[in-house]
């Protein structure tokens, strides 16, 4: 079981860039997320943020669980992140359109 995670510190905020388990629902996310969250501490920071899209509720229900909130939801937003990065698709997980973009933030 093993996961990855990437993530950039810009001043008190470490964002999560990257949050990849491949092994899903064992626990080794909450591992990760436990071990970066030490790390943002350590290196001063006050939030982790990340975002994500609509149609990501395992993504959605993971980090919730562990006490992040919605902090922004930008409505058709996914329309322009295509023209930046086309690889975004049309329809995500169980069919779902993929339309807005969530922010998510945990105070640390």
């Amino acid at each position: 079981m093993f996961g990855i995670v990437s993530y950039e510190i810009r001043k008190e905020i470490c964002e999560i860039i990257i949050f990849e388990v491949f092994d899903k629902f064992k626990g080794i996310g909450a591992k990760i997320l436990e071990s970066l969250k030490e790390l943002a501490r350590e290196k001063g920071c006050k939030q982790i943020y990340l975002m994500t899209t609509n149609d990501n509720l395992d993504v959605l229900r993971f980090y919730q669980k562990r006490g992040f909130t919605i902090s922004g939801i930008y409505i058709d937003s996914t329309k322009k992140s295509r023209k930046i990065k086309p690889s975004i698709g049309l329809t995500g997980n169980f069919d779902i359109p993929v339309c807005d973009e969530i922010d998510l933030i945990l105070e640390i």
